[in-house]
């Protein structure tokens, strides 16, 4: 239990009552201050928990794709009048290297 008074016997009896309110107002700061403490404690173990199983679902969804072996690219063909055209286009100016494109068997 808290002790109530001080054990300062300088004090007079006068001035006890006094002491008693400031001891009275000091155990309960400390009470408060442990109860927030506490509560921060909570709140940053609740906090790493709930990172770190996110983070271990997020490896596990990255080691299961890793593991899929599933295709990088895919092609689909269809045909120019069915295809959406686009709002916007940029295209480089030199487009082609010419002495790839001759490298490769394609004539200017």
């Amino acid at each position: 239990m808290y002790n109530l008074r001080r054990r300062d016997t300088a004090r007079a009896d006068a001035a006890a009552s006094a002491t008693s309110r400031t001891t009275l107002y000091a155990y309960a700061r400390d009470r408060l201050r442990l109860k927030v403490a506490r509560v921060k404690k909570v709140q940053f173990t609740a906090i790493l928990f709930l990172c770190m199983g996110i983070l271990v679902f997020q490896c596990a969804q990255c080691v299961r794709k890793l593991l899929a072996f599933k295709t990088g690219t895919a092609d689909k063909y269809s045909h120019v009048s069915s295809a959406a055209f686009p709002d916007l286009t940029l295209c480089p100016p030199y487009p082609y290297r010419d002495d790839r494109l001759e490298y490769h068997g394609v004539s200017k």
